[in-house]
């Protein structure tokens, strides 16, 4: 559940970055053997993010990010997993009333080349305001990240959001 003013903060959060991500021809990836486990971990990495980051519970930073990353979001650049987590506690704090919110990522384009990987995809937020109303689309983007590959887990080193549609401030 995300309240109306948590969800305009996850606006800023997801949305708005003054960076755009390349466009990357989908013809220039080739999954191999070597690289179709590092791709489908990459893919689970960022599915269990997404889950988590629309959740009740503490975002769990940690498990996602690298500790010397950087996140470009709303015209900011926030650097460091404990600034990025301070980040996601604003927005959690702020959270409430009966609205939920959903996150879906797609289409993502994946680039392994070693302990190194780079993603592109599309971002959409949906929000449900009540059982007895259609959800609506909330916001829309490309989610550019890049990673790196640690003790065998995959975390992000930075992350760059573009949002494509602005969604009023209030709902």
């Amino acid at each position: 559940m995300i309240s109306t003013r948590a969800a305009t903060l996850l606006l800023a959060m997801t949305g708005a970055a003054v960076l755009a991500p390349p466009v990357i021809a989908a013809d220039t990836v080739m999954t191999t053997q070597d690289t179709l486990l590092d791709r489908i971990q990459i893919e689970d990495l960022m599915r269990d993010y997404y889950t988590d980051l629309t959740a009740t519970e503490r975002h769990a930073i940690d498990r996602y990010w690298a500790k010397d990353s950087e996140f470009h979001v709303a015209g900011q650049v926030i650097k460091g997993r404990d600034a990025i987590a301070a980040l996601y506690d604003g927005m959690e704090r702020a959270a409430g009333s009966g609205e939920t919110l959903t996150m879906l990522l797609g289409n993502p384009i994946i680039r392994v080349d070693g302990n190194r990987a780079e993603m592109d995809a599309i971002y959409t937020g949906i929000m449900n305001v009540a059982p007895d109303q259609a959800p609506r689309f909330f916001e829309q983007g490309r989610d550019h990240c890049e990673f790196i590959k640690e003790n065998g887990r995959w975390f992000i080193t930075k992350r760059v959001l573009t949002n494509l549609s602005h969604a009023p401030a209030e709902h």
